[in-house]
C-alpha cells in the first residue's frame, strides 16, 4: 500500500485594497519616487549615484560617500570602470559603475510621516553619453502614519518593496528621468484606528512607474490604479 504526503504551504492571507488604500500608498510611492530636497528618494539616489561615478566626491577606482541630508544618513559605494568595461578611476572619464546604496531616515510631511530604510544595488551606464542609464534591484522597508483630510481616522502603513529598476535613462540637465520603468512588489500591512475601532489589512500590490520624459511618471498600482507623479515635488497631479 503507497500513502502519498501533501504539504500545502501557508502565507498570508492578503486582503483587497479600498480606493483609499491606493491612494495613500500612491502618496507614499511619489514622495520616495521624486527629486525632493528632503532626500528619501530614488531621484535624488540617482543624482548622487551619478556624482559619486564622476568624480564630485573625489577621484577613485572605488569610491564612496557618506553623509547626512535633512534626516537621512547616507551610504554609496562605486566601481567604476570605461567605455571598454575596465576598471577606471570615478572621475569624469567614467562611463559607467556599479553603485551599491544604503541609507534610512524620516521625512515629516504635513499630513503623514514616514521612516524609510533602503539597500540596493544598481548598475549605471553611458556617462559619456550625456543619458545614463540605470538597472537593477534594491529593497525598501517603510513606516508611515497617515492623517485623514476629512474623516476622522488615523491610517498607519509598514511597506515592503522589492524593486526592479529596467531602462532608466537620466536626463541631467533636468535632474530626473525621462524614461524606462521602476517595477515594485510591495507588501503592506495596514491599521486604521478610529476612536475605539481598529481595522487591519494586508495586501500584495503590483506597482509599476513609467518616466515619461516630461518631469513626470505614470505610477499604476495593481494594473488599474492610476495617477501621475510630479517628479520634482512627489506631488500627485491631475
Amino acid at each position: 500500500m503507497l500513502f502519498a504526503l501533501v504539504f500545502v504551504a501557508c502565507g498570508p492571507d492578503y486582503d483587497t485594497p479600498t480606493r483609499e488604500d491606493y491612494d495613500e500608498m500612491a502618496d507614499a510611492i511619489a514622495v520616495t519616487t521624486s527629486a525632493r530636497s528632503s532626500g528619501g528618494n530614488e531621484v535624488a539616489a540617482m543624482t548622487a549615484s551619478i556624482e559619486l561615478s564622476t568624480g564630485v566626491y573625489g577621484a577613485a577606482v572605488d569610491a564612496s560617500y557618506d553623509g547626512t541630508v535633512a534626516d537621512f544618513s547616507y551610504a554609496y559605494a562605486a566601481r567604476c570602470f570605461d567605455t571598454a568595461g575596465l576598471d577606471a578611476r570615478c572621475d569624469g572619464a567614467a562611463d559607467g559603475a556599479q553603485v551599491d546604496i544604503d541609507w534610512d531616515g524620516a521625512l515629516d510631511l504635513p499630513r503623514y510621516q514616514l521612516t524609510l530604510e533602503r539597500q540596493g544595488s544598481w548598475q549605471l551606464d553611458g556617462l559619456q553619453s550625456g543619458r545614463p542609464e540605470f538597472n537593477g534591484t534594491g529593497s525598501f522597508r517603510v513606516d508611515s502614519r497617515f492623517t485623514a483630510l476629512i474623516a476622522d481616522y488615523d491610517a498607519t502603513y509598514v511597506f515592503d518593496y522589492q524593486a526592479e529598476y529596467d531602462g532608466i535613462g537620466y536626463a541631467p540637465e533636468q535632474g530626473v528621468p525621462i524614461d524606462g520603468q521602476i517595477r515594485y512588489e510591495l507588501d503592506a500591512e495596514r491599521r486604521i484606528e478610529s476612536g475605539d475601532d481598529v481595522d487591519d489589512a494586508r495586501f500584495l500590490v503590483d506597482v509599476t512607474i513609467d518616466f515619461l520624459g516630461n518631469g513626470q511618471a505614470d505610477l499604476i498600482l495593481d494594473g488599474d490604479a492610476r495617477y501621475v507623479v510630479d517628479l520634482r515635488t512627489g506631488d500627485l497631479v491631475d
